[in-house]
């Protein structure tokens, strides 16, 4: 804040962003909670007319000790059967592929971009080219859809 500049990328995968992680509830809870956390940052930030920009990447699922364990373990072939399905096929996500998606978010950094979170696929010369509709429409970030708290509020 005092530099007026800056980046903070976080890495929210399993829990808001592909929706409700089954098996997986309080990692997905406090995932979600990353990305928010990411979001409300780059609201404050902007509120107060600093230029340091927040971003989240969901690293989707690659080959880690933490999906190795999912995959042999009981309860995660119950709930999570897909996890070993990859692995054993060889798919999931390239270990650098979260590094490489943050190096390129970083290269098209837009302030109105502050607060998304992106996926690992994403085709970052795309979302810079829509920089005004993510932001307008709310792409990147989650949010309750409906008319329930229109009608209640308005």
């Amino acid at each position: 804040m005092e530099r007026n500049s800056g980046e903070f990328v976080t890495m929210e995968g399993g829990g808001r962003a592909d929706g409700v992680n089954l098996g997986g509830s309080g990692y997905g809870a406090s995932k979600a909670g990353i990305g928010h956390f990411s979001e409300g940052l780059a609201r404050e930030v902007e509120i107060k007319g600093s230029a340091v920009v927040a971003f989240c990447i969901d690293p989707g699922v690659g080959r880690t000790a933490m999906a190795e364990g999912t995959a042999v373990h009981p309860i995660g072939r119950e709930w999570q059967g897909f996890v070993g399905d990859w692995i054993a096929a060889g798919q999931g996500v390239p270990r650098d592929a979260c590094a490489r998606a943050t190096i390129r978010l970083l290269e098209v950094v837009r302030p109105d971009l502050s607060g998304g979170t992106f996926s690992v696929a994403a085709d970052f010369s795309e979302v810079a080219a829509h920089t005004i509709a993510i932001r307008e429409k709310d792409l990147r970030v989650m949010r309750l859809r409906g008319r329930i708290l229109e009608e209640r509020d308005g």
